[in-house]
């Protein structure tokens, strides 16, 4: 049995972690261990059946970590070694700068021109770490572009995130006779979501109301935005653990997002059979094809806009609904993701 070694920032809660998470699940013909850069562990009983490493990372103790790495490796023999997330990435890099048998890959999940590479300093030490034996995945060929605008690849793939089979429904039948229109947004609240211009700006329709769940750090919380609009048709629900049941209680999913590497959250509705509108950005439009419904986020009564419209029947949901479970189908699902990625490490 082959054995693969899988490599992140931690296990807390996101999307790139889900990912992994679902993955070793699906990967069983290989022995799948993971180091961890930091202890954070939000899957203790989904990977309890794994062996688990962690390198106690800090910022000012890059080399150390790189140091243990390369010894973990050395000492575990495996013969496929994958990382994600930017600091993990070059960890690994580092650490296997010479060439060996070892099969090499790293995922880049977000578009890196909004966050490591607007620091220069970043760009030169990604490309100080690359080597043609690193082969680089990307979720989406936008972050792919995005990154081959900055460091010259010598072996590249898109493999899109895929969503857990449970998550799968059948289109949803939107009923416009109830006069209501419930939408939903999930994500972390980071700068990326955009979660602030989609609050401020969402409809003062009563018969149009907003959900958001997910994971609030910021010193600008979420909460603070609801109860700061005029309007209560917003509400702020946390971190849910049961997103699959909460979707299907929803008419419409919002991402507003400014940039994304493939939004998971997004493909998760689709899969329910949801109908999805999205600011009109490239990775979005990737994502969602002409199934999504796409609003301008530089118009700020565009959203609002596109709301009304979906309410009173000018935009068919019901059509949409069945487009994008059909696009969730072709882009998402598990058994083309693991099949694709077990094609890579067996080449």
């Amino acid at each position: 049995m082959k054995k693969i070694v899988h490599v992140i920032d931690s296990l807390q809660k996101g999307g790139a972690e889900s990912l992994l998470v679902s993955n070793l699940k699906s990967l069983d013909k290989y022995e799948n261990i993971v180091i961890t850069l930091t202890a954070k562990n939000d899957y203790k009983s989904e990977v309890s059946n794994f062996d688990i490493y962690c390198l106690d990372y800090k910022l000012a103790s890059f080399l150390s970590a790189v140091k243990k790495l390369k010894s973990l490796l050395e000492s575990l023999k495996p013969d496929v070694v994958h990382s994600h997330l930017f600091w993990s990435n070059l960890v690994l890099k580092f650490a296997t700068r010479k060439p060996s048998s070892l099969k090499v890959f790293y995922t880049n999940h977000t578009m890196l021109s909004f966050e490591a590479f607007k620091r220069i300093h970043y760009v030169y030490l990604e490309k100080w770490a690359n080597r043609d034996h690193h082969h680089l995945i990307s979720v989406s060929k936008t972050v792919e572009e995005d990154y081959k605008k900055f460091v010259t690849v010598s072996n590249s793939s898109v493999l899109y995130n895929f969503v857990p089979d449970y998550f799968f429904g059948k289109p949803k039948s939107f009923d416009r006779s109830s006069g209501r229109l419930k939408c939903v947004a999930v994500g972390t609240n980071k700068y990326a979501k955009n979660y602030p211009f989609i609050v401020n700006n969402f409809t003062s329709n009563l018969n149009i109301t907003l959900d958001i769940y997910g994971r609030d750090d910021t010193e600008s919380s979420l909460q603070k935005l609801v109860d700061n609009r005029k309007v209560n048709n917003v509400r702020y629900h946390g971190q849910s653990d049961s997103i699959s049941e909460e979707l299907k209680k929803y008419d419409l999913f919002i991402l507003g997002s400014i940039y994304e590497g493939q939004p998971i959250s997004a493909l998760e509705a689709m899969a329910t059979g949801m109908p999805v509108l999205f600011s009109d950005i490239p990775v979005l439009k990737e994502a969602g094809g002409h199934a999504a419904i796409y609003f301008n986020s530089h118009e700020l009564n565009d959203l609002s806009s596109k709301l009304e419209s979906a309410l009173v029947g000018y935009i068919d949901l019901n059509t949409k609904s069945q487009l994008c479970f059909a696009r969730a189908n072709e882009l998402a699902r598990k058994e083309v993701h693991i099949s694709t990625l077990e094609k890579l490490y067996e080449s």
